[in-house]
């Protein structure tokens, strides 16, 4: 993570976050096109059999393009600098509560 409560003003003026940038430090592609609302997870630092929800995809940034990686990578682009919303306030935005019972 690079960058933890930021947020990002989209092309049409909407206001978006609060998230955190994330960098893949050898310029691989880390998220692309189609990816947007897919989960972010990180390893559980006491127990790494389990991984912890920190949010959702969000968008790649433009600047930061690099080749994709998976199943099907024709015609889409990818990035290896990409912001997230912060699972904690996702479902807020959307007038959501998360159940965890």
């Amino acid at each position: 993570m690079t960058a933890l409560n930021a947020y990002i003003l989209l092309d049409d003026d909407h206001r978006v976050g609060p998230g955190f940038w994330t960098e893949n430090e050898e310029h691989t592609a880390s998220a692309g096109q189609g990816d947007s609302g897919g989960p972010t997870a990180v390893l559980n630092g006491s127990d790494t059999t389990k991984v912890l929800a920190r949010g959702m995809i969000s968008v790649i940034s433009p600047s930061a393009l690099g080749p994709c990686t998976g199943f099907d990578t024709s015609g889409r682009q990818c990035g290896w600098w990409a912001f997230h919303i912060d699972i904690d306030d996702a479902p807020g935005g959307l007038g959501l509560t998360i159940n965890t019972n």
